[in-house]
């Protein structure tokens, strides 16, 4: 019988330097910045690869450790400027953090939670969506407002009246921005609006237009390329990329060239999540995922398809760009999530951080996709991982059937130290994306409702 490992909680002499946070990876012409926590504090450290460096190394603050609590779940804690980030901390401050050496200065007070930040620096300032609760000591369903912090702290309404606020984007030259809402009972995966703006020479905005859809559509994650506006968009039944004429009022929107009929994101859960990312020489970015395993590939401008490159890996996040090369943070069965830098002319890949060997010395069970067969009429039944085993015990294994959260999250096939701990203890275990599970369209998603238990 192979030997069981031990999990056991590691000393701070023990543990890694730390795991990649999900939703953490920023660029600027200073280099590369991600978040990384530490197991044996369980605090958020900024960590810092320079343009050009050898290596990576913490930005020091012994203090400071980085989440945003906008809307419970967070992301986009970090935005990167030339001499300095700007971070949301634990007590939902947003910091200035300088690249120099590591000294941290206070922006705002604790009354409001942060997140989804951009950094702005022709104005040297950065921007949030900013959460005020109902109640005292609550940022829960509180007021939400699209805000720029200047570096003497003083915050400015940007934009106010809608429920959520999500996504700020600014164009290269930081003359125009779009952003994402939505108003109650809707969710973000169900129905949002897009808008865009001019920002005037005193930093407000000028002519906000909101730019409906063709059809009621789930828009998220807007990106300039140059001063084209593009959008992850649903409503043709997937999160696919579109390119929108923010020129004119009843501007129109094109699909990307050769786009396949997959979804090209998640569920926006949280702030600053990025799957797709303009390139030098008009090259694309983008994940899709295809049979809950995300891919990701490198296109010509408007593309689809293209190069598919770190096929090792199974799940993506956090697309960025800085000195002619890509960056992402990457998931994988058997490894610890990794920062990978990828070259966008040949697709070599190399990693910069995180990537460690998930359990060193011992077998790991590795996922098996299943689908569970159609009902009647039904075009996209639920599908999932299956991991067996890895000690024996019996020719039919007990089972352990994990649903995930959400109920619009997804299972992903990527390292889970939960399953592997049963797969090392003779139990098989499935995870299944039901009904309602993101990354198999619009249909699907939301397929679920009003069926709450008896259709998932």
């Amino acid at each position: 019988m192979p030997e069981v490992p031990e999990f056991r909680v590691l000393s701070a002499s023990e543990a890694c330097e730390g795991y990649i946070q999900r939703a953490s990876l920023v660029a600027c012409e200073s280099g590369l910045f991600w978040l990384q926590s530490e197991p044996h504090t369980g605090a958020n450290r900024l960590w810092h690869l320079p343009q050009g460096g050898n290596g990576t190394a913490r930005l020091h603050n012994a203090d400071l450790s980085i989440r945003s609590r906008v809307n419970g779940y967070g992301g986009g804690a970090i935005a990167a400027s030339l001499t300095g980030t700007f971070v949301v901390s634990d007590c939902q401050r947003i910091h200035f953090v300088h690249h120099e050496d590591g000294r941290s200065r206070a922006l705002t007070d604790g009354e409001a939670a942060y997140g989804g930040l951009v950094a702005d620096p022709l104005r040297d300032r950065v921007l949030a969506v900013r959460e005020t609760g109902d109640a005292e000591g609550s940022s829960v369903q509180g007021r939400q407002e699209l805000i720029a912090v200047g570096l003497t702290g003083e915050p400015e309404v940007l934009h106010c009246g809608e429920d959520f606020y999500s996504s700020p984007a600014l164009s290269a030259d930081g003359r125009r921005i779009a952003w994402v809402s939505w108003q109650l009972p809707d969710m973000p995966w169900l129905r949002t609006r897009l808008w865009t703006a001019d920002i005037g020479s005193d930093g407000k905005l000028v002519d906000c237009q909101v730019r409906d859809a063709p059809k009621d559509a789930s828009v998220q994650q807007p990106v300039f390329a140059g001063q084209t506006l593009w959008v992850m968009s649903d409503h043709e039944g997937w999160w696919q990329p579109w390119q929108v004429d923010h020129q004119e009022v009843s501007g129109s929107w094109l699909i990307g060239n050769q786009v396949p009929p997959l979804d090209h994101a998640n569920a926006p859960w949280q702030l600053g999540e990025s799957c797709h990312c303009p390139l030098p020489h008009s090259r694309w970015a983008r994940v899709c995922y295809r049979n809950g395993s995300g891919e990701l590939w490198l296109s010509e401008q408007g593309a689809g398809g293209g190069v598919r490159v770190a096929g090792n890996f199974t799940d993506f996040r956090s697309l960025c760009a800085a000195g002619g090369y890509l960056y992402v943070i990457a998931r994988s069965p058997v490894q610890l999530d990794a920062v990978l830098e990828v070259d966008p002319e040949t697709g070599h890949v190399c990693v910069v951080a995180g990537g460690e060997e998930a359990l060193p010395g011992y077998q790991v069970s590795l996922p098996r996709a299943f689908q569970i067969p159609a009902s009647h009429g039904e075009t996209q039944p639920p599908e999932g991982f299956y991991y067996a085993p890895v000690v024996h015990t019996a020719k039919a294994p007990p089972l352990i059937l994990m649903a995930h959260g959400g109920p619009t999250s997804a299972a992903y096939p990527v390292f889970n130290p939960q399953i592997q701990f049963w797969c090392q203890r003779g139990f098989a275990v499935a995870e299944v994306n039901y009904r309602g599970s993101s990354g198999f369209g619009r249909e699907f998603r939301l397929s679920l409702a009003g069926r709450w238990g008896e259709a998932d």
